[in-house]
């Protein structure tokens, strides 16, 4: 795969050797890797609830924390881990559901080789 590949507005490129997409913002780029894409949209109510700000439709103990002041959200990843992000991340994951859900489909199968 060339460096670069475009997915919508979204761009795929490598990470020590294995594909994440990398989402367009005005500031530092946001990218994640097929594991996460595929917990955020294994997810996708709870992320959608959480960008929309409707925190009381989130259940769940450990799906809301707080980082430095701010909201974040705590996606399970489903290895004891979790993809923790805020309110401005999971409306950029929301606006872009089409090219993470065209990301998982292209490259998921590589990712797990």
């Amino acid at each position: 795969m060339a460096k670069g590949v475009k997915i919508g507005e979204c761009v795929v490129e490598r990470f020590r050797g294995k594909p994440v997409i990398v989402m367009p913002t005005e500031g530092r780029p946001f990218s994640f890797g097929v594991a996460k894409a595929q917990a955020v949209l294994a997810h996708r109510d709870m992320v959608q609830a959480f960008a929309e700000g409707r925190i009381d439709d989130i259940f769940g103990v450990d799906t809301i924390g707080e980082f430095k002041g701010h909201l974040i959200l705590m996606v399970p990843l489903g290895n004891g881990f979790d993809f923790r992000f805020g309110q401005v991340k999971a409306a950029l994951v929301v606006a872009h559901w089409v090219e993470i859900e065209e990301f998982v489909a292209q490259f998921g199968e590589e990712d797990e080789a």
